[in-house]
């Protein structure tokens, strides 16, 4: 800018008006093509603005039905499916009882907003406590992934 000001001021000092007229016009379209790129800019700016405002508002409310499941720490999830595992009437080894822990606490999570379909080829599963617990939290398992194809079939018509 201090540039255009000595030209000009340079120009004037000399007396040619006519170049000075036409200076004038060219610095003021420049001036304009300046501006209007610098608004866009602007504009630009403040829609990347906006969007990184709503960004964590919108992982949040994803993350949010995610967290849901939760509802109880990871370590307290692992001790219960210890304990699942020394009682005998659910005739579950450690490693299924995790897996159990977890999916009561999905269902119960998502309480009976929605169904849960559990396919499993492990028969360890099929223990009327275990089912029973399970169909509580609105659980349905399935030994069959036929069966629970066609469940989801239905559950979609």
């Amino acid at each position: 800018m201090e540039f255009l000001r000595n030209y000009r001021r340079e120009r004037r000092d000399r007396g040619d008006s006519a170049f000075s007229a036409y200076s004038a016009v060219n610095c003021h379209n420049l001036l304009s093509m300046y501006y209007n790129g610098l608004k866009e800019n602007v504009d630009r700016l403040n829609e990347v603005i906006t969007k990184l405002k709503d960004a964590p508002t919108e992982e949040i409310e994803i993350l949010s039905n995610l967290m849901l499941f939760f509802s109880q720490s990871l370590p307290e999830q692992y001790e219960i499916a210890y304990y699942i595992s020394k009682d005998l009437e659910y005739g579950l080894l450690f490693d299924d009882a995790l897996i159990f822990s977890f999916a009561k606490l999905v269902g119960t999570s998502l309480e009976s907003d929605s169904s849960v379909l559990f396919l499993t080829k492990d028969r360890d599963f099929e223990v009327e406590k275990v089912m029973k617990e399970l169909n509580e939290v609105n659980i349905e398992v399935y030994f069959n992934s036929g069966e629970c194809v066609q469940r989801i079939k239905d559950l979609l018509a």
